[in-house]
């Protein structure tokens, strides 16, 4: 794969860990009875606000959708024992880089028409 080819995503490595772990101790925290249905809630403020306001992403339907049936799941006592947390982060995750994947393989397409265009005989000769 070529540098022209490589997507270009907002979400990356690192991040990715950091986003998943803390995600997994949000998990392991809301199996504390009371804490857990303050720590889903606490948890995606925190995860809206770092993708929304330092790193300028804006979750698509299906983020703000897994972060609200997260958040309400959290509040059910038996479900919160459940990783909502983790799977909610996990598709946000892959639904920005999925998004990615479509923008960038929209802004190549007219590039790549142009390209494939023929020039007529009659255009490449001088007069």
């Amino acid at each position: 794969m070529n540098a022209s080819n490589k997507v270009k995503y907002r979400v990356e490595g690192m991040e990715i860990f950091f986003m998943v772990f803390f995600a997994l101790i949000a998990d392991l925290l809301t199996l504390i009875p009371l804490v857990g249905m303050v720590v889903g809630w606490i948890f995606w403020r925190f995860i809206y606000g770092y993708l929304i306001l330092i790193r300028g992403i804006r979750p698509n339907r299906k983020g703000v959708a897994s972060g609200l049936v997260s958040s309400i799941l959290e509040l059910i006592p038996l479900i919160q024992m459940l990783p909502t947390i983790t799977a909610g982060v996990i598709l946000i995750i892959l639904s920005t880089r999925r998004d990615d994947k479509k923008k960038a393989v929209v802004q190549k397409k007219p590039v790549q028409e142009e390209a494939s265009k023929k020039i007529s005989p009659q255009e490449t000769s001088v007069q």
